[in-house]
């Protein structure tokens, strides 16, 4: 007696429990060879070849995969590089010490600004998913607008014969972002890159 029982390929059996076992008894059928497996019939329109010791399936217990694949169509953006920070200054100011010992001086910003986060390409209502993005992966201080207002003043001590500059405003995250439209079938377009800052401080810069 020869126990035969349905395998798939071993890439689509995904570690699912035997459904049925099939036995063939032989009884008024000709021997079968290696080189000739016996053909035994499963339903009507599905004939099948078994080997012993393997598992049989039902096809429509089988998860669905490629091109039978569906996925929400629209862009899926991404950080592809980090790039320097910098500053949108505002105002801008320096103490000129000649003298040989320290002195104390006084910046204050008489001219204040927002900033506004931005893109190099057109995304309209799109950017906020890129701001989700940078603030959950690179910077969760990033804001989607800020602004600098005036008034404000630091007081620092300047080095003998040195001259200490100082710059009103509001720093600036910088980052490369990617974005790859997505197909219903789940397939990706072309990658395309641009430029995405987004304030996340403000205050005064001084230095030497």
């Amino acid at each position: 007696m020869r126990t035969m029982t349905r395998i798939l390929p071993r890439a689509r059996r995904f570690g699912l429990v035997a459904a049925a076992s099939v036995v063939a008894l032989g009884i008024g059928v000709p021997p079968a060879f290696a080189d000739e497996p016996t053909p035994v019939p499963v339903s009507p329109d599905e004939t099948v070849l078994l080997d012993e010791g393997d598992e049989y399936v039902p096809e429509d217990t089988l998860p669905v995969h490629g091109d039978a694949e569906y996925c929400p169509p629209g862009y899926v953006y991404g950080v592809y590089r980090n790039t320097a920070n910098d500053m949108r200054v505002f105002d801008r100011w320096f103490v000129a010490n000649s003298t040989g010992r320290t002195i104390s001086a006084t910046f204050r910003a008489d001219t204040g600004g927002s900033f506004t986060h931005t893109t190099s390409i057109g995304l309209e209502g799109e950017i906020s998913s890129v701001f989700a993005k940078v603030k959950a992966s690179v910077n969760a201080s990033v804001a989607k607008t800020m602004t600098a207002s005036t008034g404000v003043s630091v007081t620092s001590s300047v080095k003998p014969h040195s001259t200490l500059k100082g710059d009103y405003g509001i720093w600036r995250e910088n980052v490369k972002m990617k974005r790859n439209y997505m197909y219903s079938n789940c397939h990706y377009g072309a990658t395309q890159y641009f430029s995405y800052s987004a304030p996340y401080r403000k205050g005064w810069r001084l230095y030497y």
